[in-house]
């Protein structure tokens, strides 16, 4: 898939709230894929968007999202409190397959730690962070599948 710039004229406000809305995937990886589907349903046809997606972008991602939770789970790793704060986690429902829980049992979770909560809070952008990796995994796979079917 060929990359080529181009220029589209939005209002401010427009883009501003796409932007806010669709973060941390970037707006013109959103608005292409406005734009396949439009496409796909003036053609008549159906809109995949696995077929659509930009799979060099989401292994850029899926790397950064890597960097990111490694660097965040040395810290607590190096402040010792990474295992307690993960059996904290995992006790009060913490799914552990792909973390898609992350937000919903971070209240209790953080009610629950005894210890200082900037640690915490520092787990739960952990959590978060597993769980963004677990979606651009995803993401990849299904894109990857996408492409190989199309072969």
């Amino acid at each position: 898939m060929s990359k080529k710039v181009r220029t589209l004229y939005l209002t401010s406000s427009s883009y501003q709230r796409l932007k806010d809305l669709v973060s941390p995937k970037p707006v013109s990886q959103e608005i292409d894929g406005l734009i396949g589907k439009r496409v796909s349903e003036l053609e008549g046809g159906e809109y995949d968007p696995a077929e659509h997606v930009d799979i060099q972008a989401l292994h850029g991602e899926h790397q950064r999202v890597v960097r990111d939770l490694d660097r965040l789970q040395n810290n607590l790793l190096k402040k010792g409190v990474y295992k307690d704060l993960a059996q904290l986690a995992f006790k009060v429902g913490l799914d552990r397959k792909d973390y898609a829980n992350a937000a919903e049992i971070s209240s209790e979770f953080l009610n629950q730690w005894t210890g200082p909560k900037e640690y915490a809070l520092e787990f739960v952008n952990v959590m978060e962070t597993a769980k963004r990796k677990h979606e651009v995994e995803k993401l990849l796979s299904d894109a990857i599948a996408a492409r190989n079917r199309g072969r």
